[in-house]
């Protein structure tokens, strides 16, 4: 049988979920992935998982490094696959909320984050009783359970996100 390349997120309501978490201020893109467990419909091999991807970078100046990256930030930009925070840095209080809807949405087992930059959110999502952990920034550091989900991700289906097309 062959396997769904996309999927609709609001049927995967409720669904258990891993979020990994890589901040960025201003050259790199910043990205919150959320690995979601889909139901096991009869038939189908259990133990498959969807890759839901939310990516972010500052508005300014968005134009001229998807020139000088040979990459179309504005286009995804503008189909959506990519938000634009206000100003030339990272407005992690957008990617905050990002990470707050989807555990509104999903069954969230865990928060990994690279340890770049996330006190301050690991601390507000925390108070909230939100379960996160930090994890440097290779596959080694990373718990089990998000490892093998995140390394069997290109065979995930994903949310029609040109990123994650263009990406693997």
């Amino acid at each position: 049988m062959k396997a769904e390349r996309h999927f609709d997120i609001v049927k995967l309501e409720g669904c258990k979920a891993w979020i990994g978490v890589d901040l960025s201020k201003v050259t790199d893109l910043c990205a919150v992935s959320a690995s979601i467990q889909m139901p096991t419909p009869a038939n189908e091999p259990p133990n498959r998982y969807a890759l839901h991807v939310r990516s972010f970078a500052p508005e300014e100046g968005i134009r001229k490094r998807s020139d000088v990256d040979h990459v179309p930030y504005v286009l995804w930009r503008d189909q959506g696959y990519l938000t634009a925070t206000p100003g030339d840095t990272v407005d992690l209080s957008v990617v905050e909320s990002a990470i707050r809807e989807m555990c509104e949405l999903f069954d969230v087992q865990e928060i990994a984050f690279d340890r770049w930059s996330a006190r301050q959110m690991m601390d507000s999502l925390a108070e909230d009783g939100l379960v996160h952990l930090r994890s440097p920034e290779v596959v080694a550091g990373l718990t089990k359970s998000f490892r093998v989900r995140s390394l069997t991700s290109s065979r995930s289906p994903h949310a029609k996100n040109a990123a994650c097309v263009r990406s693997r």
